[in-house]
């Protein structure tokens, strides 16, 4: 077994990571080995599918925090102002 070779689950083999050399499936028994510029291609589509669905996945939870933020301090200080009007016209004992 080398070394410089990584294997998953699904049996997509791809050799020396580093400089993407080769990209080798194996479905049904039969094997595919893809090389050269196709492997650079793929691995790039791969890298930027990747890169952008982590940086939406990271803008849409910067969202929900900013979000829920801007609504605790508007929210919270209306709640306040309403429950000091409201102590203004209880009636007193």
């Amino acid at each position: 077994m080398s070394t410089d070779s990584a294997q998953g689950t699904s049996g997509v083999n791809v050799t020396n990571l580093g400089a993407l050399d080769m990209i080798v499936i194996t479905r049904n028994g039969k094997t595919t080995v893809i090389t050269g510029w196709r492997a650079w291609l793929i691995g790039v589509v791969v890298f930027v599918v990747a890169t952008t669905l982590l940086a939406l996945f990271a803008f849409l939870a910067l969202g929900i925090a900013l979000t829920l933020t801007m609504v605790v301090f508007i929210a919270v200080p209306v709640a306040v102002g309403v429950a000091l009007i409201a102590s203004l016209f209880r009636p007193r004992m």
